[in-house]
């Protein structure tokens, strides 16, 4: 058996039926994993979400941001829409079946013989993987139930921005859909964020990369070595011997082919372990060049 965990797809139907064909899936032995957005930036969101929903219990699915964002348009919540955004779908003859049948779809899945969860955007370091199940769970049932048009209302927006167990109502509900679908950072005082400018004003933290980090961490690795400076470091977040903070711009690797493959073998599984069994992170995404003002 095998497990195939497919980042965000984005409308990018074409690239994904390669990919499928490519992997010659055994139907009955292998599973399909997507990490969420299935839909959005590629030109066939509406294909893309036919080809894995015929898929049936084969392909597991969490929702990203760009799915929720996909149903609060369906609920009519067009804040941070633009012009004909996912109009393929939502004028489609099924739209409402799929956007549905997207309505179903987790925001976490866990599998504990496996020792792994998967989510789109990231866990609070305070939740454990069955905290997260449960939580994830309580915006399902909002998703899946008949005052989902009010949960879809009073979705967007930055606050709260810490966890506490006492949170309640539509704050408790965009937290969690804010962790697990928007995440990129956490501050050290475990304040959720979205900008690294705001996580370089701890003190505990030197660097951040925007963008692609295979190259911008080599050569900052090498910076670090040779104590030579950081300008010429794509996508680099870094305070200047003044205090001021430079943010480089990131850069965009053109042909992804010319990365090679994950040294797994030099991973110490020793040494990333949780509950005393190896773990591996999997970043399956390569970011995002648009500036969606809802992620």
């Amino acid at each position: 058996m095998a497990i195939y965990a497919i980042g965000d797809v984005q409308g990018c139907c074409d690239q994904l039926e390669r990919l499928l064909a490519n992997l010659h899936i055994d139907p009955d032995r292998d599973e399909l994993w997507f990490v969420g957005d299935l839909v959005n930036r590629g030109p066939r969101s509406l294909d893309t979400l036919r080809l894995v929903r015929s898929l049936g219990r084969q392909a597991t699915v969490v929702l990203g941001n760009h799915d929720i964002h996909l149903i609060a348009l369906a609920f009519g919540n067009r804040t941070r829409a633009r012009d004909q955004e996912l109009a393929d779908v939502l004028d489609a003859p099924d739209g409402r079946e799929l956007v549905d049948w997207l309505r179903q779809q987790p925001l976490a899945h866990y599998r504990p013989e496996l020792n792994t969860l998967m989510v789109h955007a990231g866990v609070p370091p305070q939740w454990d993987p069955v905290l997260t199940i449960k939580l994830a769970r309580e915006v399902e049932q909002a998703l899946r139930g008949p005052h989902c048009a009010g949960y879809i209302r009073d979705l967007y927006g930055e606050l709260p921005a810490r966890w506490s167990p006492d949170l309640a109502g539509q704050d408790r509900l965009r937290f969690i859909t804010n962790c697990l679908t928007r995440m990129r950072y956490f501050e050290a005082d475990g304040t959720l964020s979205a900008l690294p400018e705001s996580v370089m004003a701890s003190a505990a933290v030197d660097f951040v990369i925007r963008g692609e980090g295979e190259v911008a961490m080599s050569l900052l690795a090498e910076a670090l070595s040779k104590g030579s400076g950081y300008d010429a470091i794509p996508g680099l977040v870094f305070r200047n011997r003044d205090g001021t903070i430079q943010s480089n711009s990131a850069a965009r690797m053109q042909d992804l082919d010319d990365y090679p493959l994950p040294a797994t073998g030099l991973i110490n599984q020793k040494f990333y372990s949780r509950k005393n069994g190896a773990s591996t992170v999997i970043v399956a995404s390569r970011g995002c060049p648009m500036k969606c003002s809802y992620c």
